[in-house]
């Protein structure tokens, strides 16, 4: 069995329980009282899933069945691990435009990122030692850096020279499977078909034979650019947003990284269970 489903939502603005809060987070561009349509943040763009299985039975009256069943599910997955949270937006963290609400303005993605003005900024952190650290990022490391940034994001770089979208970013898709083992040993007395079934579960399979396979997603952060003042002639300033990468921080380099937590990893479980009419 195989079977795809598609389904697309658009609104204006995905509501919370609030009134105040669901105005507030919302994403634009002309701000939240000028909303364009967008993705919805219920909106689910698409799912696969599959099941290959086989049974067979030997024996009469003593005998047995084995069967074998693998389980598929392809869909775009955020790190809520929620199929709908399969979208995101590129905002500016602070307040870019100046209307008193911070972290909801859509991001500006320049032709060239040296087109804008950064500002330098230190940052300390701790050493493997425990030692304190300081470590500073100047203007023009971070023109670099959010060049590069650009290019590594597919949905950035069909956005130079346009403000981002509102959910408009997708989150990679999240292939699993599930692998199913259960064995039978029947007995017919009076009649009557009693069974011992033997079940082991693996979910998550792919993995138990690679580490960094079946791993959900995260992004490492959806405001990759902070509003820093203006220059004296009214020019808008920049600080990049950073990550920490084998415990030093960076600027940021990646628009996702994989998740490791229980939730992630593989799982067996077995069960045995007695069967009778």
């Amino acid at each position: 069995m195989v079977a795809h489903t598609f389904s697309q939502a658009k609104d204006l603005m995905s509501a919370g329980s609030i009134a105040g809060g669901s105005w507030t987070s919302a994403r634009s561009v002309n701000g939240n009282n000028d909303l364009d349509l967008a993705f919805a943040d219920q909106d689910a763009p698409g799912r696969t899933v599959g099941l290959l299985g086989y049974r067979f039975e030997y024996g009469g009256d003593f005998g047995g069945a084995t069967a074998v069943t693998l389980g598929y599910v392809g869909e775009r997955r955020g790190f809520t691990g929620n199929i709908n949270a399969a979208r995101f937006s590129y905002s500016y963290a602070g307040d870019m435009n100046g209307d008193m609400v911070t972290n909801n303005d859509l991001l500006f993605v320049p032709e060239n990122a040296s087109d804008l003005t950064y500002v330098d900024f230190t940052v300390s952190y701790k050493d493997a030692a425990g030692v304190t650290q300081m470590k500073t990022f100047t203007a023009a490391e971070q023109a670099t850096a959010f060049d590069k940034f650009i290019k590594q994001d597919d949905y950035l770089s069909e956005r130079r020279g346009e403000y981002t979208e509102r959910n408009g970013v997708l989150f990679p898709i999240l292939h699993r499977f599930d692998v199913s083992v259960t064995q039978e040993f029947f007995l017919k007395i009076g009649g009557k078909r009693n069974t011992i079934q033997l079940r082991a579960d693996i979910l998550n399979a792919a993995n138990l034979l690679n580490s960094e396979w079946g791993l959900g997603n995260n992004f490492v952060t959806d405001r990759p650019l902070s509003a820093a003042g203006t220059t004296a002639d009214g020019t808008p300033r920049y600080r990049m947003a950073t990550q920490t990468i084998n415990g030093v921080p960076e600027l940021i380099q990646d628009s996702f990284v994989k998740s490791k937590t229980q939730f992630d990893v593989w799982v067996a479980q077995f069960g045995i269970r007695y069967i009778f009419n």
